[in-house]
């Protein structure tokens, strides 16, 4: 199972996991058509709602085999954290084998795309964009050995 940054709970603050998976070179990243939530209609990390009794990790395993029907072993890596005031999210990274990568597969209404990540659509175009996040957080989690996790915080403006 992957680690899981130990965090206080805050009954307030939903718990999401936010996923991003690369091939064996780094060259190429996996990312979703989101058609809800606050990155509906953008590309976006594999991820979701972490359910009650469930950790991190569980929910960051459970939403990718949920949308890829790929079962990632334990390679996931937590590095990086953001909050809000109403959401916390705990981003996540995986260098997937070969074996891994050819069996990913869209398995919901939400289409899942290999990417290349130099021709990652840019935040200003509307329907091929990505999410505001993304292109600030794949180049964080492409790190190979993180020396930490970074925390970002987004206040109501």
């Amino acid at each position: 199972m992957a680690p899981s940054l130990r965090l206080l709970r805050q009954a307030d603050r939903a718990r999401f996991v936010c996923g991003f998976a690369f091939n064996a070179t780094g060259t190429r990243v996996v990312l979703i058509h989101q058609q809800r939530g606050v990155a509906a209609g953008f590309l976006n990390g594999i991820g979701g709602r972490v359910r009650a009794h469930e950790t991190y990790a569980m929910a960051m395993h459970r939403c990718f085999l949920r949308q890829t029907g790929v079962l990632v072993g334990s390679v996931w890596t937590p590095f990086a954290i953001i909050e809000a005031d109403d959401r916390r999210v705990q981003c996540y990274a995986a260098h997937l084998s070969r074996q891994c990568w050819s069996q990913i597969r869209t398995e919901n209404d939400e289409r899942v795309e290999r990417c290349s990540i130099r021709a990652l659509p840019g935040p200003s175009a509307r329907t091929r964009g990505v999410y505001h996040d993304v292109p600030f957080l794949i180049p964080l989690g492409m790190n190979p050995l993180p020396a930490a996790v970074v925390r970002l915080e987004y206040r109501a403006i």
